[in-house]
């Protein structure tokens, strides 16, 4: 009886230890596509004198549609359209981008580490993005202020604080 119970005693003890360590395992996954929503609008920055930077974001389908433009005295010095998509499989925002600096396609991936905050990485880079040379972190301080910083070699290299217009 004696060794009955202690080797009920144990299982029951592996059972709740087995369940416990998979509880402490087991992450929420973060709706990647809902929290992209939060960059919905159009955003402005001045970036130097007489200089600004504004993005626009819509929806676009299942997607989103941006639009970034730096323009100075009216004149445009960058300008790039881009469409961006979740993709399950990957459970990553798959963005493509054409701008006037380039005559390539940029594909990038984005994802939310946390419900503010999410890091971007060239497509190419996706299997491995703490090694990645070319970095974008956005960071949500507030429903209606946006931190963009980027990095290379994950060393902040221009950081850009956007302001919600509308």
């Amino acid at each position: 009886m004696n060794k009955s119970c202690l080797t009920t005693s144990f299982v029951v003890l592996l059972l709740f230890c087995i369940n416990w360590a998979q509880a402490q395992t087991t992450e929420t996954r973060l709706n990647q596509a809902d929290l992209m929503k939060q960059f919905l609008g159009t955003w402005k920055v001045d970036v130097g004198k007489d200089t600004i930077f504004l993005m626009e974001c819509k929806s676009f389908y299942s997607g989103f549609d941006f639009y970034l433009k730096m323009e100075t005295k009216g004149k445009i010095l960058f300008e790039q359209k881009t469409i961006m998509g979740y993709d399950k499989e990957s459970d990553k925002i798959i963005e493509s981008a054409i701008n006037n600096s380039s005559d390539q396609i940029i594909l990038m991936a984005a994802w939310f580490t946390s419900a503010d905050r999410c890091e971007e990485v060239l497509l190419k880079d996706i299997s491995n993005p703490e090694i990645a040379k070319y970095k974008w972190l956005f960071e949500f301080k507030s429903p209606d202020l946006l931190v963009w910083t980027d990095m290379i070699n994950n060393k902040p290299t221009n950081t850009n604080i956007f302001h919600r217009e509308k």
